[in-house]
């Protein structure tokens, strides 16, 4: 009977140790937000584990979640849970990434067959009309889009990139890619068309 009070004596000593820590946080020490991170890094990747569909997102929403509270620290009530308050911004951040992984992943499925779509006829009429090599004509095409978009097109058709991680490679932002994506494509059907194509 004696382990309960214990390990709740136990619980309220590491409470009263994020509440001491938040303390000096708004003070100014910014060494004592290092170990409220430490103290609940772990709790918070398992948390974004469970939520995410992606676990390659994990480690960029678990900054993103300590950026926020860190952020929020004046709206924590000293004295109340500070690991519940932390928690509840875990499962936000998290959810919110997890509606945007969805609808992203429709929007490229729809993207995807968009293009196809609109490169379907060049193709079609080159088997009747072109007497080159289809493949060595849409690569030629390719060839002429000028960087990025060249470089986008090929990490999101051919290297199988979403649009989220070539803009996390290109420090860009993933309408961006989406935008260069959508102008490629005008690009490439308009350079197959030049070829004769009707």
């Amino acid at each position: 009977m004696a382990i309960l009070p214990e390990s709740n004596e136990h619980a309220q000593r590491s409470e009263l140790n994020l509440d001491a820590c938040v303390e000096a946080v708004r003070a100014g020490d910014r060494e004592a937000y290092r170990r409220i991170i430490e103290a609940c890094e772990a709790k918070v990747r398992i948390i974004l584990a469970a939520i995410l569909p992606e676990q390659n997102d994990v480690d960029d929403i678990a900054q993103e979640v300590f950026v926020t509270a860190y952020t929020k620290l004046s709206d924590y009530k000293v004295g109340s849970d500070f690991i519940a308050w932390l928690n509840a911004i875990t499962r936000n951040l998290a959810l919110n990434e997890r509606r945007r992984w969805f609808r992203h992943a429709r929007f490229k499925d729809k993207f995807e067959a968009e293009l196809e779509t609109a490169i379907e006829p060049y193709v079609t009429g080159f088997a009747g009309h072109y007497e080159g090599n289809v493949l060595e004509a849409l690569r030629e095409c390719l060839r002429r889009l000028e960087d990025p978009a060249r470089r986008v097109t090929e990490d999101f058709y051919f290297r199988d990139l979403s649009s989220d991680e070539i803009a996390r490679r290109l420090g860009r932002k993933g309408g961006w890619v989406r935008l260069t994506l959508f102008r490629a494509r005008a690009a490439i059907a308009a350079c197959l068309q030049s070829k004769g194509v009707s």
